[in-house]
């Protein structure tokens, strides 16, 4: 009887710890409508005029096919394979951003921050096409939680369609204290620790 119940409290434990592990796994952070407003933050076209912000952020490099708006906007062309862009923020943050410019012409984009996939998805907008960058989908991806220290951000084009980038952002800030999982799982475990060591008094 009691072997049956280790074996139960067993299976129960690692079901719940792979749950966490696949929900943590499929979280990517939103898309939000608008423009963003980040402490720091620079133009995605490096030939443009770029703020005089201090910014410790730097474009490192353009893989591909691209469109510049001369606008501030970048688009990477999905032409002739995957086209794609790396930018780099030494200053130590835990809050990112990339802001979209979108229309018609726009489609799949797949953002990497220190080489580990945070985002994928289709950057699609009903805009005409030609239009100035008042008549765009503005939308930003902000990514929080980070460790606190230098990072890298790489976007690349996806099956179909360009992405427009507009700008690339940072917040001075710390991070925000997300429960990582084993901070999570091991409270759980505890719980069911202890459960089983109170039927086992209760059958003595």
């Amino acid at each position: 009887m009691v072997k049956n119940n280790v074996m139960k409290l067993v299976l129960i434990t690692a079901l719940v710890i792979s749950m966490i592990g696949i929900g943590s796994a499929i979280a990517y952070p939103p898309l939000n409508d608008g423009v963003c407003e980040p402490d720091v933050w620079i133009y995605a076209d490096p030939g443009y005029l770029q703020p005089d912000n201090d910014a410790d952020i730097a474009i490192n490099s353009l893989v591909g096919s691209y469109w510049r708006g001369y606008d501030g906007r970048l688009a990477l062309l999905h032409l002739n394979g995957n086209s794609q862009m790396e930018v780099s923020i030494a200053e130590p943050t835990a809050c990112l951003y990339v802001q979209f410019a979108s229309d018609r012409n726009d489609g799949m984009a797949s953002i990497y921050v220190d080489g580990e996939l945070i985002w994928e998805g289709n950057t699609w907008a009903p805009n005409a096409l030609g239009k100035p960058l008042d008549m765009q989908q503005m939308r930003y991806l902000k990514v929080t939680g980070l460790e606190p220290t230098a990072h890298t951000i790489k976007i690349l084009t996806g099956e179909q369609g360009h992405v427009t980038i507009y700008q690339f952002g940072y917040d001075r800030c710390t991070s925000e204290e997300i429960p990582e999982f084993p901070t999570v799982a091991l409270p759980i475990v505890a719980i069911i620790g202890l459960t089983f060591i109170f039927q086992r008094r209760k059958e003595e």
